[in-house]
C-alpha cells in the first residue's frame, strides 16, 4: 500500500509538472490566426451560419459547442471589418442578441456560448472560472480569425448582459490572459465588478450600463465604473432608470450610438491624424494601416470627406512606390541583383497588401518566391516520418516568416501546419483504448514536447484540447472505482481526490469536467440531506436546516451543488 500511495503521488507531482508547463505556454501563447488556402464558401456579405466544435466542452445548456456568426452586408475581403461579440445571460447561448447594439451594415457579429463547468467560486449560477473559460473562447475566435480573415484590430468589441458582462469584466481583470490581443472596447451590461486591476487596459473604451431599480446590480456596476476609472480607461456609464437586472432597448441603443460618435469618432480621428503627418516616408506604414482598418466606419460621418481625401493621397504614392520596386526587379539580372529587388518587395507587402495595389503586388512577389518553395519542398524526404517533419519545421516556419503574405509563403505555412497535423495524429494513435496509467504517462510526456516542438500551430491547440482527453480518461477511471453507493466518508475522499485532480489538470479543460463530478458528489450529498427532513419542519428546524444548508454551499461552492443548495433555501425559508 504505501508502495501505490508513493506511485500515486509521483504520478500526481508529474501531472502538477505537466500542468504548470501547459499553462506557461498558453500564457505565452500568440494567436495562430494563418489566413486560409482559400476562402469558406459561407464567407459571403450578410451570411449568417454557426461554427460547431465538438472537440471543445459541451455547453451549460449540454449542447455541443458552436458559434453563430453574422457578416456585414457590405463585406468585402478587400477591406477590413470591426468585430463585436456578444455574451448573453444565465447559460448563456451560441446566438447573437445585441439587439440595438449591432450594426450588421458594419459588423462582423458572433455569438459565443458558456462552457459548462466554468462556474465562479462565489455563485454556483455565475460565470467566473476565467482561467478555463478564456481557452474555450480562445479557440472559437482563433477559428473565427481564421476563416474570416479581415476583421480589423482597430475595433473588436466584446458585449454581454448579466453572465455576459461578468465575463467580459472578468476577463478585463484577468491579467494572465491574452484578451487584451482579442479584444479592445468592452460593454458591459449589469455586470458585477469581480476584483482585479484594469491598469493594463489604460486607453480603452468602456460603456457601463446598470438598471435602477430593484433587482438589478447597479453596486458591482459603479464598482466596475471606479476601477475602470482608477486605471484610465475612456468611460462612459448608462444608468437605466426604468430597468432592473436588465440591458434593455433603450441601454442599447445609448451604446450603439456611443459606438458611432465616440468611439468610432475617435478612431477615425486618429487615423485622420496619422495621415496628415505621415503620408510619405517611414511612417506611411502605420498611417496607412490604421485608415484602411477604419476605413468601413467613415462613410456617413463628417469625417468622410477628408478622410476619404487622405486615404486616396495615400493609395496613390503606394502606387507609385510600387511601381518603382516592380521595375528594379524586372531589370534585375544577376541572382544577386534579384534576391535585393525581392527584400523591399517583401516588406512592400506586409505594409500594403490590403491598398489598391496590394494583389497585383502578392502576384509578382508570390511568382519571385514559387521557384523558392518548389526548392525547399523537394529537399523534404518524400513520406517523412516524424523527425523529418520536425527538422522541417524550422525551415518552413521561416520560409514562412520571410515570404509572409505570399502565395508560396501561404504554401510553407499550410505545409508546417500538415506536418504538425501529422505528428499529432501518430501520438493519438499511441494511445490504445483502453488505456493503463502508464501508457496515458507516456502520452503526455510526448504531447508535452508536442507543445513545446509546434508553437502557434493549430495542432498546438489541437494537442492541447487531446491533453485535456487524456485527462478525462484519467478522471473516468477515477469514478469507475467510487462504489455505486457512497457513504459520506467515501464521498469526502472522492472529493478530495478530484479537487487534486482539477488542481493537477488546471491548465487544461478536463478541470472543467473535474468541477462538473464535483457538482455530482455535492448533489449526492445535498440530496442525502434533504431526504431527512421532517414533512412539516418546525420553525426551530427550519433554522437548522438553513444553517446545514449553509455549511454545505460553502463546501460545494463554484458548482452545481452550490445552487442546489440556495434553491433548497428558498424552499426551507420561514
Amino acid at each position: 500500500m504505501k508502495d501505490e500511495a508513493r506511485i500515486s503521488r509521483i504520478r500526481y507531482d508529474a501531472l502538477m509538472r505537466i500542468a504548470t508547463f501547459v499553462a506557461i505556454l498558453l500564457l505565452f501563447r500568440l494567436p495562430a490566426w494563418a489566413q486560409p488556402a482559400a476562402p469558406d464558401p459561407r464567407v459571403k456579405p450578410g451570411a449568417k451560419f454557426f461554427l460547431e466544435f465538438p472537440n471543445l466542452p459541451k455547453t451549460r445548456t449540454g449542447d455541443v459547442s458552436k458559434m453563430q456568426v453574422i457578416l456585414p452586408k457590405s463585406y468585402d475581403l478587400k477591406k477590413q471589418y470591426p468585430m463585436i461579440a456578444w455574451l448573453s445571460g444565465g447559460d448563456g447561448g451560441p446566438g447573437f442578441g445585441g439587439g440595438a447594439i449591432i450594426d450588421p451594415n458594419t459588423f462582423v457579429c458572433v455569438g459565443l456560448p458558456f462552457m459548462k463547468g466554468a462556474t465562479s467560486r462565489v455563485q454556483g449560477n455565475m460565470v467566473g472560472d476565467f482561467a478555463h473559460l478564456w481557452p474555450y473562447h480562445r479557440y472559437m475566435l482563433d477559428e473565427l480569425h481564421r476563416i474570416v480573415p479581415n476583421i480589423t484590430p482597430y475595433l473588436r468589441v466584446i458585449a454581454g448582459f448579466s453572465n455576459g458582462a461578468h465575463t467580459t469584466v472578468g476577463y478585463m481583470g484577468s491579467r494572465e490572459l491574452d484578451f487584451p490581443a482579442y479584444f479592445n472596447v468592452f460593454i458591459p451590461g449589469e455586470g458585477a465588478y469581480q476584483g482585479g486591476s484594469y491598469a493594463h487596459l489604460a486607453g480603452r473604451h468602456i460603456f457601463i450600463a446598470w438598471g435602477e431599480l430593484k433587482g438589478s446590480n447597479k453596486s458591482g456596476a459603479q464598482g466596475i465604473v471606479a476601477e475602470a476609472t482608477r486605471a484610465g480607461l475612456r468611460v462612459q456609464t448608462c444608468p437605466e432608470p426604468n430597468s432592473g437586472h436588465a440591458f434593455d432597448a433603450e441601454g442599447m441603443g445609448k451604446a450603439a450610438a456611443w459606438l458611432k460618435e465616440t468611439v468610432t469618432a475617435d478612431l477615425l480621428a486618429q487615423a485622420t491624424a496619422a495621415m496628415e503627418k505621415s503620408s510619405s516616408g517611414p511612417a506611411m506604414p502605420r498611417a496607412f494601416a490604421i485608415a484602411k482598418g477604419v476605413e468601413v466606419l467613415a462613410p456617413g460621418t463628417p469625417s468622410e470627406a477628408k478622410f476619404g481625401g487622405l486615404f486616396d493621397k495615400i493609395e496613390g504614392r503606394i502606387k507609385s512606390e510600387f511601381a518603382t520596386l516592380r521595375t528594379r526587379a524586372e531589370t534585375a539580372k544577376t541572382a544577386g541583383e534579384k534576391k535585393s529587388a525581392a527584400e523591399p518587395l517583401k516588406t512592400f507587402l506586409r505594409n500594403y497588401r490590403l491598398s489598391a495595389t496590394g494583389e497585383e503586388g502578392r502576384q509578382f512577389v508570390s511568382d519571385l518566391g514559387q521557384p523558392e518553395i518548389d526548392k525547399l519542398i523537394a529537399s523534404f524526404p518524400k513520406g517523412p516520418n516524424s523527425g523529418q517533419r520536425l527538422a522541417a519545421a524550422g525551415q518552413l516556419r521561416q520560409f514562412a516568416k520571410d515570404w509572409e503574405f505570399t502565395v508560396p509563403g501561404d504554401s510553407a505555412a499550410a505545409l508546417l501546419e500538415t506536418f504538425a497535423q501529422q505528428n499529432l495524429a501518430e501520438i493519438k494513435a499511441g494511445l490504445p483504448e483502453p488505456s493503463t496509467p502508464t501508457q496515458r504517462d507516456a502520452v503526455i510526456t510526448q504531447i508535452k514536447k508536442y507543445l513545446a516542438d509546434w508553437p502557434n500551430t493549430r495542432g498546438a491547440s489541437d494537442g492541447l484540447l487531446f491533453l485535456a482527453d487524456v485527462g478525462r480518461l484519467v478522471l473516468a477511471e477515477m469514478k469507475a472505482e467510487w462504489p455505486e453507493k457512497m457513504t459520506p466518508a467515501q464521498r469526502d475522499a472522492a472529493a478530495l481526490k478530484v479537487l487534486r485532480f482539477r488542481e493537477a489538470w488546471k491548465a487544461t479543460l478536463a478541470a472543467a469536467d473535474a468541477t462538473d463530478v464535483l457538482g455530482d458528489l455535492g448533489e449526492q450529498e445535498v440530496e442525502a440531506f434533504k431526504a431527512t427532513w421532517p414533512s412539516a419542519p418546525t420553525a426551530a428546524q427550519k433554522k437548522l436546516i438553513l444553517d446545514h444548508l449553509k455549511l454545505l454551499q460553502k463546501k460545494w461552492e463554484g458548482t452545481s451543488a452550490a445552487d442546489l443548495c440556495a434553491a433548497l433555501m428558498k424552499e426551507a425559508a420561514p
